[in-house]
């Protein structure tokens, strides 16, 4: 009989084994095998995370208003995290200037990867907001809803205050 311990394979099963009654009669156990044809299979290891210490902090401090980190026009990777973490982007319209904002990430179609949008003018109003599942949120101001000249600021959140994820700014002015 193969037995786990403490997230360690003690010895490879090579068989299904279902142990009915072992320690009373309604016990039911079922020992599953950890192995395949190159050994123990590791059940426990870390999880493979892209959020980086230096991917994290990238633009910090940025987590409010106050403290939006300027950009201009361009791509720009960062990331969402700790778990309730918001970034701050501030940059300028000018007179007659189309603005693309496009957010691109990879929710898992999970709450804790969703990623969302508010903009807001440099006084702190809210202009607009972009919610959705997908894995990417876009907002485009042109023509007849062109945003006029001023410094306006970014928020990237998350779905819930437990999201975190990296993600892809792209900022477009024409």
């Amino acid at each position: 009989m193969e037995m786990r311990t403490a997230g360690t394979i003690v010895k490879p099963l090579l068989n299904l084994t279902l142990l009915m009654g072992l320690f009373s009669a309604s016990a039911c156990s079922l020992i599953l095998p950890f192995d395949d044809e190159n050994g123990p299979i590791v059940l426990d290891a870390a999880p493979d995370s892209s959020l980086t210490e230096q991917i994290c902090s990238k633009y910090e401090d940025n987590d409010s208003l106050n403290e939006a980190h300027p950009i201009e026009a361009g791509s720009f990777t960062a990331a969402l995290c700790p778990a309730g973490d918001r970034d701050h982007y501030a940059f300028d319209v000018a007179e007659n200037q189309d603005l693309t904002i496009q957010v691109t990430f990879e929710n898992g179609n999970t709450p804790a990867g969703d990623l969302d949008l508010i903009l807001f003018s440099q006084s702190g109003q809210e202009i607009a907001q972009q919610r959705s599942t997908e894995d990417e949120e876009k907002m485009v101001f042109s023509d007849e809803n062109a945003l006029p000249p001023e410094t306006y600021i970014l928020e990237i959140h998350g779905f819930n205050e437990q999201s975190t994820n990296t993600y892809t700014l792209t900022l477009t002015l024409q």
